[in-house]
């Protein structure tokens, strides 16, 4: 009986003693930086689709966000291919780092992708991969990449572009937390009870 109170005990505070040392994250891009120079850019074809793999930035005045190595799942002659569609990937990588690209801030891979695209722009959303060590729960990335709809085809990004990045918990981490602690309380109260 006590081993399997053991047990239980570990595996509630397990998830606490994961979350004890952990500070939630958020990036902002802000507004993109368009003096000088445009700060942004977005890997499209000639046709005004994107290009797998995907490579894209959005340098603003509070960050720089970057997402690389994206792979369409319909590759490039899928609906990302073209000026509209939806399309998924599986796997990617982002890089966060101050405004002026001196200092990195996070490091991670992506999982769960998917991008809404239209001619005028497009819209990418995926999970953060948990890393034991930078996310240990993971996270997710929002990013809007505003271009051009007339020829010649550009890369660069216009003004409406913006990126957020965050490693926080999940609601599900959040629940499973709250259960750790009510049921450390209730082992606690049981015991100060068979004490008396």
């Amino acid at each position: 009986m006590r081993r399997v109170m053991l047990l239980t005990l570990l595996s509630l505070v397990l998830p606490t003693a994961a979350l004890a040392n952990f500070v939630p994250m958020t990036w902002d891009t802000g507004p993109i930086i368009t003096m000088p120079t445009q700060r942004g850019s977005i890997s499209r074809g000639i046709a005004g689709g994107l290009v797998s793999p995907l490579g894209t930035y959005i340098r603003g005045t509070m960050n720089q966000i970057t997402l690389r190595d994206i792979v369409f799942s319909g590759g490039n002659s899928g609906p990302c291919g073209s000026p509209s569609g939806t399309c998924t990937f599986s796997s990617g990588t982002i890089l966060v780092q101050n405004a002026t690209v001196t200092q990195t801030f996070f490091m991670g891979n992506l999982e769960d992708g998917m991008i809404v695209k239209s001619p005028g722009g497009t819209i990418i959303t995926a999970e953060i991969v948990p890393n034991p060590v930078t996310a240990p729960l993971g996270g997710f990335v929002h990013f809007v990449a505003v271009f051009n709809t007339t020829a010649p085809i550009s890369e660069s990004l216009l003004p409406g572009s913006r990126g957020v990045a965050a490693v926080v918990p999940e609601p599900t981490t959040l629940c499973l937390l709250g259960t750790s602690v009510i049921g450390l309380a209730g082992m606690v109260r049981r015991r100060l009870k068979l004490g008396r």
